[in-house]
């Protein structure tokens, strides 16, 4: 049976996440925060274990919140022996995978994770981003063509009944409005100050990227499907190359998926204190999965028992 480990991104953060995970794997959590802490120059624990939500959702520290915490849930299954045959994560979620993958340090990658994070929040101008979700995918199909008529964007094509629109908030309301008079489609504008992976991230590519090559990026020992395309990221090159392309470019989740199954994948197990990834599932009617979560240390360990059963089962 092959496992694929998948990575959350941006909008999973929640108060308390970690926080049980910490409690009852100290040793591994407690070492994984204070690496955190002296990266950041902040109390990453205390926020994530007592927040505020407003202090937690801010871009800067979410993202290095939930890349911190997809980590540590990630070592934990390899400290069980658990070796995934291929990972991928969405957006934020891809730096994790990249750990995962081998081709980057936790630390290395949280230094990027927090640059990425502060240089999103402050580019100048105003965006906007728009969840769509649709009844069926010849609904889809069509709200993706009036996107493109008006001169939309699509930031993330999550799934066959899932999109998220992301520019310009003037053009987002006109994307809005035009889809919302659609029986069967439902726009929703999403909390968030920025529109990520839209033409808006031009003006922060060359510096992040400039940062990212500070770094060692390695040729993975895992297969890692990239965010922009149905394909893997064979060398250190390509990975480097899928970061830049996810700051402007549409993040191909849908087609990961589709490329997950086309591996014969069967078990899928969502990394990090979310459950998000697996619920999309949902729209790719005909196909059988095992799912998984680790969104609660209840949860891992339910996860941690079905890997280890297949494990057996495989062995004979």
């Amino acid at each position: 049976m092959k496992t694929a480990f998948i990575f959350p991104g941006q909008g999973t953060q929640a108060v308390g996440m970690g926080r049980d995970f910490s409690q009852r794997h100290p040793a591994i959590f407690g070492e994984l925060f204070e690496e955190a802490n002296d990266i950041l120059g902040f109390d990453l624990k205390k926020l994530c274990f007592q927040g505020p939500i407003e202090q937690l959702t801010d871009t800067a520290v979410a993202q290095s919140a939930i890349y911190t915490v997809s980590v540590g849930v990630f070592r934990l299954l390899t400290q069980e022996g658990f070796r995934p045959d291929v990972v991928a994560g969405m957006s934020l979620g891809q730096f994790a995978a990249i750990v995962a993958s081998g081709a980057l340090s936790f630390q290395d990658g949280l230094q990027i994770v927090k640059r990425r994070g502060e240089l999103m929040s402050a580019v100048k101008e105003a965006g906007d981003m728009v969840a769509v979700i649709t009844l069926n995918e010849q609904l889809m199909q069509q709200v993706k063509e009036i996107v493109t008529t008006l001169g939309g964007n699509i930031g993330v094509d999550n799934s066959p009944t899932q999109v998220v629109l992301s520019g310009a908030a003037t053009k987002m309301k006109e994307c809005s409005e035009e889809l919302g008079t659609i029986t069967g489609v439902k726009p929703r504008h999403l909390r968030v100050s920025q529109a990520f992976h839209s033409p808006l991230m031009l003006e922060v590519e060359d510096e992040l990227m400039d940062y990212v090559s500070q770094f060692e990026l390695k040729n993975p020992t895992i297969p890692i499907l990239l965010n922009c395309g149905p394909s893997f990221g064979e060398t250190a090159q390509d990975i480097f190359d899928d970061i830049r392309g996810q700051c402007t470019r549409t993040v191909q989740w849908r087609k990961s998926v589709d490329k997950l199954a086309e591996l014969g994948v069967e078990t899928l197990v969502e990394v990090g204190a979310s459950r998000t990834l697996i619920g999309l599932l949902k729209a790719w009617q005909g196909l059988k999965w095992t799912t998984n979560t680790t969104d609660s240390t209840s949860n891992y360990m339910r996860t941690v028992k079905t890997l280890k059963t297949q494990a057996q089962v495989v062995k004979g």
